[in-house]
């Protein structure tokens, strides 16, 4: 990265679901960070504001901040209030920000952004006269929402034509997915930026990207790591996880985190899993240890439903491969996209257990094969997919 056009430029991570260890948002900021201070940007996250007080203590550049979760202060269309509330809460936080840090380019970043947010951050900025701020929004929040609909699109449409115009806020998509669809909605296609595993910096990338694929012990362990909800399939995962784990010679480990009560089905999927031969995996992990449970696998299962993963990136999915692990995922999501693209496993239909399970049994009959590919395949990723490139795409906003 060359340093001169960016030597006084500072990022800002929005992250208002930063509270705990809970998903990706706290070690995507500590990639993030790590990347930062590697460029000498500074780097500051603008949290929850019931942030574990642990996590505030150990990361000193995370600020509790927001009140509400993205979804309440950007998404749900009957609370504009809540809108005002993310705008003012910002607008406070960058004025201590400057105060303390003083002069210089500022630019915010919003992973988890709606077209809600962007609106609100693009107010923010008119008002505020923030001459030296700009924004990068990734319209992350575009698979909860139908931006096909006629009333959608003439709603937005003129609020995208003037940031497209200007240079103050830049709207950003995560995948080709979303991109097209927003382009058949709009008729242009916003700028992807680059997705790397939050689980790993870039210099622990490289080094797993250039490592010889790991001899593996004589029984076979399948890990269905997504946990216990709808959209990430743990009903089929169950299934599946079920029928294989009777088989000998084979261990199934599925992973039963929840955070939040589960409705019934997910219930009968849990007693059906509680008196089974599977493994569970009910316990939290460290960051380390996770990864350690994810490179433990033969096979990586994430039957994550299209409906939420059509055009949503996975984590879990990047991790696996520079991990070296093959994975079985479902078709018409981003996962399977990424799976046929690059050979790193095998995408199935999700209709029913059975195709989960042939699928499953196609990388365990071939799976030195498989293995290969994977590896192959994380070193192509890597090309495109790192922390620098993503810092870089974010900072040259400041420009």
């Amino acid at each position: 990265m060359s340093g001169n056009p960016r030597q006084r430029t500072r990022l800002i991570s929005l992250e208002p679901d930063l509270i705990d260890e809970y998903g990706h948002y706290l070690s995507f900021n500590e990639r993030l960070a790590e990347a930062c201070a590697a460029a000498g940007i500074e780097f500051i996250v603008l949290a929850g504001k019931q942030c574990d007080p642990q996590i505030l203590q150990d990361h000193p550049f995370i600020r509790p901040t927001f009140k509400l979760r993205s979804w309440d202060a950007g998404v749900v269309p009957s609370s504009p209030l809540a809108k005002w509330q993310f705008g003012l809460e910002l607008s406070a936080a960058l004025s201590e920000v400057t105060l303390k840090a003083g002069a210089g380019k500022t630019v915010l970043f919003m992973y988890t952004a709606s077209l809600g947010h962007a609106q609100m951050v693009e107010k923010l900025l008119r008002w505020r006269g923030l001459t030296d701020v700009t924004a990068v929004m990734q319209y992350f929040r575009i698979h909860f929402e139908n931006p096909l609909r006629a009333r959608f699109v003439r709603k937005w449409a003129p609020f995208l034509q003037r940031i497209t115009a200007g240079n103050r806020v830049r709207l950003v998509l995560p995948t080709a997915q979303s991109a097209q669809r927003f382009e058949e909605a709009f008729g242009f296609q916003p700028s992807l930026v680059p997705h790397p595993s939050p689980a790993f910096s870039d210099a622990r990338a490289r080094h797993l990207s250039a490592a010889a694929v790991a001899e593996r012990s004589s029984s076979t362990r399948i890990v269905f790591p997504g946990g216990v909800r709808v959209e990430k399939g743990f009903a089929m995962a169950v299934d599946a996880a079920v029928h294989l784990a009777e088989q000998p010679g084979i261990e199934c480990v599925v992973r039963a985190i929840h955070r939040d009560g589960v409705s019934e089905t997910l219930e009968t999927s849990l007693a059906k899993l509680r008196a089974s031969r599977c493994m569970i995996a009910d316990q939290t992990l460290t960051p380390a240890e996770f990864d350690s449970f994810i490179a433990s696998a033969d096979v990586l299962v994430l039957p994550y439903a299209a409906s939420h993963f059509g055009e949503r990136t996975s984590g879990l999915l990047v991790d696996a491969m520079l991990l070296g692990v093959p994975v079985v995922a479902g078709r018409g999501t981003w996962l399977g996209d990424l799976i046929d693209q690059e050979g790193c496993g095998v995408s199935v239909p999700l209709t029913r257990s059975s195709s989960l399970i042939e699928g499953i049994n196609q990388v365990l009959g071939n799976l030195e094969s498989y293995r290969a590919q994977t590896a192959a395949a994380r070193i192509r990723y890597l090309e495109n997919h790192s922390w620098e490139r993503l810092l870089d795409d974010l900072v040259s906003s400041s420009r």
